[in-house]
């Protein structure tokens, strides 16, 4: 396998076939991602699970069996196919997401409807999730606070794995090279591994999912001291566990991320001693939550715990960060009369109503000289959502507000209106849905903060106490 200006783009060639073929094609591929309505199940619009066709919420989807054909690489591969976002590679790592113009910052990135939370920036590591794993992704374009809080001003892209159990194993293994790219001291080979398996113990659904990937960085200039591209050592661990206890589902989640990278920059001048980058990376997360989706009685509950330590920098002026991170939501749902008066000829509505409290702690010191930089900074906030739907045979209508208060920043509020309106004959849907949102996001700590700098890969972090939270206003209309 050969390797040009970046690894992330290791197919080239085949890419280029691709989005040949992709732009060929691109209005049957669009009504085959987007036009399977009837048959699609979404959860995204109105946190709760409706047919796509019958959804007040405009929500694009693409199918598990698209996926597939799109790739069978990770959740990033996939989603720079989507109309309208674009993936890039950060400086530092991750993928940064951008959606109609709007940043990763911006835009909310959710696994099962579950925020990923990147505690060091807006880059989103992507390559924790396999395109395999994906059972369909949901895409929400504009102002989406209501129903999902801060970071929601330019849409969310909602990715729901594949929930079949299964106690087959699976192991899969790639090796690639850089030709003539490598630089001396580096390993000949890149390495990813990944190993997936699932066993039902004691009546619980156990699943466990490990990715190792060891790249080996690349040079263009073996001339020269500095690198090109880091050589890089991630590991992915994800374990979860699930059991119904009698009208409960109950599931823990554990998920833990490595990372060492290292590259080298520059020499002393009148030295032989090499200053290099370095970044090295441990984080745990824990989730627990328990559901009971019996009708009637719908409602559920997540409490999540990130630790994330990070010591990264050049030589002479590395700087160890920790963060924490720790919050408990809930939501419960009403249902009235018949929320699919197609069949039942009866008019309905549907209530959701949840609520969430927040916090997470910045700390950051210099271990050259035991200087502390930032010292015990939190945030802490408390939100509550409700949001009612009018279901009718030929229409839907909805409402919903939202109101955070913030112990930095106050209390701001977020307020969605939506409706679709079935246009048709009988044997002929039409489908015509228009929302009017609006959206709000809260500066967190990293921006407020932070001081890294990381000149060598182009670019320096220098935290803003001064910033202020943003709004937006969306109207959207298909």
């Amino acid at each position: 396998m050969f390797a040009n200006k970046n690894h992330y783009h290791l197919n080239n060639m085949s890419r280029f076939n691709l989005y040949l073929l992709l732009t060929l094609l691109s209005p049957a591929l669009t009504q085959s991602v987007f036009a399977k309505e009837i048959e699609t199940l979404v959860v995204s619009g109105t946190r709760t699970p409706k047919l796509l066709s019958n959804s007040p919420v405009s929500v694009d989807v693409i199918e598990g069996e698209t996926i597939q054909l799109l790739s069978q690489g990770t959740l990033a591969n996939v989603l720079d196919f989507i109309p309208g976002v674009v993936i890039t590679r950060s400086a530092k790592d991750g993928y940064n997401v951008q959606m109609q113009g709007f940043d990763s910052k911006h835009v909310l990135i959710l696994i099962d409807s579950l925020p990923v939370v990147s505690p060091t920036g807006s880059s989103v590591d992507l390559d924790q999730i396999s395109a395999s794993d994906i059972a369909q992704i949901e895409i929400i374009k504009g102002a989406a606070s209501v129903m999902y809080g801060s970071s929601a001003l330019g849409g969310v892209i909602n990715i729901i794995t594949n929930k079949d159990s299964s106690a087959a194993t699976s192991l899969s293994y790639q090796i690639s090279q850089y030709i003539d790219r490598e630089y001396e001291g580096s390993a000949p080979f890149s390495n990813t591994l990944k190993f997936n398996t699932g066993a039902y113990v004691f009546g619980w659904d156990h699943k466990v999912n490990v990715q190792l990937i060891q790249d080996t960085g690349f040079d263009y200039d073996l001339n020269t001291v500095a690198v090109d591209a880091a050589e890089l050592d991630k590991t992915f661990i994800n374990y979860s566990t699930s059991k119904t206890l009698s009208q409960l589902i109950a599931q823990f989640k554990y998920q833990y991320f490595d990372e060492y990278k290292k590259r080298d920059v520059s020499v002393l001048p009148g030295q032989s001693d090499i200053v290099f980058y370095s970044s090295d990376v441990h984080q745990h997360q824990f989730d627990f939550s328990l559901n009971n989706p019996e009708s009637g009685k719908n409602w559920r509950t997540n409490t999540r715990y990130i630790s994330h330590q990070e010591t990264s920098g050049q030589t002479g002026s590395l700087r160890e960060t920790t963060i924490t991170l720790a919050e408990i939501d809930g939501q419960k749902v009403w249902q009235h009369g018949s929320i699919n008066p197609k069949s039942t000829g009866e008019s309905g509505s549907e209530t959701v109503a949840g609520w969430l409290l927040h916090q997470d702690q910045l700390d950051q010191y210099k271990p050259a000289d035991g200087s502390v930089e930032i010292n015990d900074e939190s945030r802490s906030s408390i939100e509550a959502y409700v949001q009612h739907n009018f279901i009718y045979k030929n229409a839907q209508y909805l409402a919903g507000f939202r109101a955070q208060q913030d112990s930095d920043f106050g209390t701001h509020t977020a307020f969605r209106i939506s409706s679709m309106l079935n246009l048709g004959k009988s044997g002929t849907p039409i489908k015509w849905r228009v929302g009017l949102g609006q959206a709000y996001r809260v500066p967190d700590l990293k921006e407020r903060f932070y001081v890294f700098d990381h000149s060598n890969l182009g670019y320096m972090v220098l935290g803003n106490e001064n910033l202020m939270p943003e709004t937006a206003t969306s109207l959207n209309t298909s």
